[in-house]
């Protein structure tokens, strides 16, 4: 029971428990809030529910990480499917990152493609199929999306090379060619053309091919004979390095001396850019080598060559060293 009046205020289970005098103040109705106390609850909880709304509204966003930011397959024509790589998502902000991933090409398969990261990382396995597929380079992207993500869509190149199926190269007949001037020999196979151009020189080129993406495949190997000069064996290697990489010819890879056939000699290997194509490429570029052995043999220095494209060594490497270490000075 709760009462007021003038001078008095008395608070109790009746007037006589507690009698207290105070100064005057007006009448205040607690009774009013007293039964109130039915919508406490209520009231609590929507202060609950707003604080929560509140702190859920400065969390940060979230947004995705992904790893790595490209793939590249390579597999043989005909060699099966290569192996599955794997692509990292992650969110690297705040909340619950929900995100899915799609594909471009039909020969990607992900998995999983869907997921939810509240900072872990999660892996996607990427799996290709290279059923019915022919030779050459394929591309696609993965795309990878998050509704509330800031950084939504992110991308995934993936890039596929399918390499044409090398062919064996048949047992053939070799065959000497002799240099009765110069005093020198060399070997070659006879499916291989043989090019003598005079002074000392003999070139032998592979039979050419052109691969599925128009990529031709050659190799040569050639000698050469001329009159020793006065320079010594390593002045002259010095000086065909400094005339051969001038204004960026050519780009040396390695020099190193040798002895070949009980004879001081030089291994040099070089590299440049080729533009010798067919007519429909004559402006691609493509890399290629240079491999040259000098070497003086009594009144004569030789230089034996072997030149081409990177990609045409996997496929006659064997038959260009074998011609290329058949080189002999004759007495």
């Amino acid at each position: 029971m709760l009462k007021g009046g003038r001078g008095v205020f008395c608070f109790g289970l009746d007037e006589r428990i507690i009698m207290t005098r105070i100064p005057q103040y007006p009448i205040v109705e607690l009774d009013a809030m007293m039964r109130a106390r039915k919508y406490w609850p209520i009231l609590c909880a929507a202060f609950i529910l707003l604080l929560s709304t509140s702190l859920t509204a400065c969390k940060e966003p979230p947004t995705i990480s992904v790893y790595p930011s490209s793939l590249s397959f390579v597999v043989e024509e005909g060699k099966g499917n290569p192996p599955s790589q794997t692509v990292s998502i992650s969110d690297s902000g705040g909340g619950n990152l929900e995100w899915s991933l799609t594909s471009s090409a039909d020969w990607l398969t992900l998995n999983p493609s869907t997921g939810i990261s509240t900072g872990e990382i999660d892996a996607a396995t990427v799996l290709v199929d290279v059923q019915g597929m022919k030779a050459g380079n394929h591309a696609a992207i993965i795309t990878i999306s998050a509704s509330k993500a800031t950084n939504s869509p992110q991308t995934v190149a993936v890039n596929l090379i399918i390499n044409a199926p090398i062919k064996e190269t048949p047992e053939v007949a070799w065959e000497t060619y002799q240099d009765l001037e110069y005093r020198y020999s060399i070997q070659y196979p006879t499916d291989w053309t043989l090019s003598v151009h005079g002074l000392g020189t003999v070139g032998k080129y592979s039979p050419w091919i052109y691969d599925e993406t128009g990529e031709p495949q050659y190799l040569g190997v050639g000698a050469d004979a001329e009159e020793r000069p006065s320079l010594s064996l390593d002045e002259e290697v010095a000086r065909q390095i400094e005339i051969n990489t001038r204004d960026g010819k050519l780009t040396l890879r390695s020099s190193d001396k040798i002895i070949y056939m009980g004879l001081d000699a030089w291994l040099v290997e070089y590299s440049y850019v080729s533009t010798w194509n067919p007519p429909w490429e004559a402006n691609r570029s493509r890399e290629s080598f240079r491999k040259e052995m000098i070497l003086y043999y009594r009144d004569y220095m030789y230089e034996v060559k072997m030149y081409g494209r990177e990609s045409s060594y996997k496929v006659w490497g064997t038959t260009a060293d074998r011609i290329f270490n058949s080189f002999q000075p004759l007495p």
